[in-house]
């Protein structure tokens, strides 16, 4: 539920194998990550911790009327950051410190860009 903590995959992965690893076998691997983001993520920090990552998006997008989302570049960075959360299903983006630093600051960045744009409108 509240998973094996942070950089812990590895680990865990190791106490759960049926047999230890041996040197000599040519096609046995150790897994340091799991097979994509979300399961890493499941993993390490449970279905609490994952979903305090989702609600991490999902709450100020939820504070966005769908008129908000009306600009282009507010719209280009949220496809772009829903490509990158869609390719997390079968590989490992957010391993990569520059690309999470990208993903939220795109996120974060379209968030505010369409709160201030939907501001500057003249009400009418």
């Amino acid at each position: 539920m509240f998973g094996w903590g942070l950089e812990s995959y590895g680990t865990a992965f190791q106490l759960i194998r049926p047999r230890p690893l041996e040197a000599n076998r040519q096609y046995e691997t150790s897994y340091v990550e799991a097979h994509s983001d979300w399961l890493q993520s499941w993993a390490e920090v449970g279905f609490v911790g994952t979903l305090l990552v989702v609600l991490m998006t999902v709450v100020p997008l939820s504070a966005l009327r769908w008129r908000d989302l009306r600009e282009p570049l507010v719209g280009y960075l949220l496809a772009g950051c829903a490509l990158i959360t869609l390719y997390a299903w079968i590989e490992f983006p957010f391993a990569n410190g520059a690309v999470q630093i990208a993903f939220f600051l795109s996120f974060f960045a379209a968030i505010r860009y369409a709160q201030l744009a939907a501001r500057a409108e003249p009400s009418g």
